[in-house]
């Protein structure tokens, strides 16, 4: 399984490279601020996703307190919406 992958990998990267023309075409500093905040993104996107899983995962060990009141008790210290009490 390894060899396949390996020889898998050597073969794009041999057609990647005989395959390479010339391109014409203009990266703008416009085009490296919007890599960039893809990127900052998805860093902030998984960061979002590790806090929520590790409050889930610490739940369990928490005496009498379950993954849902534990989302409850995160909702209750947001500020609400709209003037809504």
């Amino acid at each position: 399984m390894e060899s396949l992958l390996r020889r898998s990998a050597w073969t794009a990267l041999i057609l990647l490279v005989v395959g390479v023309r010339p391109v014409h075409a203009y990266l703008d500093p416009g085009s490296g601020s919007m890599l960039l905040q893809l990127l900052l993104g998805g860093v902030a996107g998984l960061a979002v996703i590790g806090r929520l899983a590790w409050q889930r995962i610490t739940s369990v060990f928490r005496p009498g307190r379950t993954a849902a009141d534990a989302t409850a008790s995160a909702r209750q210290d947001d500020p609400p919406e709209n003037g809504a009490n």
